[in-house]
């Protein structure tokens, strides 16, 4: 009896934990119609509204609240975008291979399809993305749900950073610090600005470096000793 009663014990936490896995993961790797890899692909799946961005060789890894997906689509600049219905959850765990045809989509100015925003890719946003080892990337979707005050309250939380508000008066100028103490530079749309101020909003996307090593190759003239916040309008 006692071997049995041992037995249940440690059964019972794999039983519960297979009871409450209910999501999925979606694995696989984008290709041009020559079958050769796209990197930085932006890949969704629709109910879910989760997307990732494939490495340097097209592979993605996609992991979903849900237990089964509807639909996956893939976007990146130059090919026209892909979209493919999944069929049961036996053939979703397979590999998938999305391929992209040529094309030059139309350039969407504002908005997002999917999540995915053209002028974004264009400014490197994904493949730094894809790529960045120590950094912080917001999207504008993650901007927009975020319940926050502006720029400080999007930056609070984020790790290695503090904001700081310096100055007197009811409405005072806040900049981003390091851990050392350094102020982070600002970037606006891949412009350096006038000074280390934040602005009071941010209506596209974020990137936070919070040292000078983390900077990406393309900002490295705007490091001034410190990080980078780079921001991107909508």
């Amino acid at each position: 009896m006692r071997v049995a009663t041992a037995l249940v014990c440690l059964l019972l936490p794999v039983v519960v934990q297979a009871q409450t896995n209910t999501g999925t993961t979606l694995r696989g790797y984008v290709v041009d119609a020559d079958g050769k890899p796209v990197p930085y692909v932006h890949v969704s799946e629709a109910a879910s509204e989760r997307y990732v961005v494939s490495d340097g060789n097209g592979w993605f890894v996609l992991a979903l609240p849900i237990q089964r997906a509807q639909s996956i689509s893939a976007r990146r600049i130059g090919y026209r975008p892909l979209e493919m219905q999944l069929g049961s959850r036996s053939e979703q765990e397979k590999l998938l291979r999305l391929v992209l045809g040529e094309g030059t989509p139309a350039l969407r100015t504002a908005g997002a399809l999917n999540g995915y925003s053209e002028l974004l890719d264009r400014s490197g946003y994904y493949r730094r993305m894809a790529v960045a080892i120590d950094g912080t990337f917001m999207t504008p979707d993650q901007i927009r749900r975020r319940d926050s005050n502006g720029t400080v309250g999007l930056l609070r939380g984020v790790a290695g950073i503090n904001v700081v508000s310096r100055g007197s008066g009811q409405v005072r100028p806040s900049v981003a610090r390091s851990n050392s103490g350094c102020t982070l530079g600002v970037v606006m749309d891949g412009k350096r600005a006038a000074d280390e101020t934040l602005p009071s909003s941010v209506s596209g996307a974020m990137e936070i470096y919070p040292n000078a090593a983390a900077v990406p190759e393309e900002f490295r003239q705007h490091v001034n000793g410190c990080g980078l916040v780079v921001i991107w309008g909508s």
